[in-house]
């Protein structure tokens, strides 16, 4: 496994490609570290893995959803679902 400080360049390349509300997750001072292992690639915010790669784009991780705050009052479910929820 390789490990090792994110440079700034990536920082801000990174911010530019997450969704709004994830970007406050990334610090402007802080540790962003960047661990890689086989073709996988991870980045962790002060200690904690946030988001991975996932082909070209970086996706949140559970704890990076649990940090943020969702505004959704609504679930979404398949039309399989509906009889066992309505009931």
């Amino acid at each position: 496994m390789k490990r090792y400080f994110a440079r700034k360049d990536f920082i801000a390349k990174l911010k530019n490609e997450l969704p709004e509300n994830f970007r406050e997750l990334i610090p402007k001072k802080g540790k962003v570290e960047i661990a890689e292992q086989d073709d996988r690639v991870f980045v962790i915010v002060d200690g904690e893995v946030l988001f991975f790669k996932h082909g070209e784009e970086y996706i949140p991780s559970l704890k990076a959803a649990l940090k943020i705050e969702i505004n959704q009052s609504y679930v979404v479910v398949d039309k399989g679902a509906i009889p066992y929820i309505v009931s």
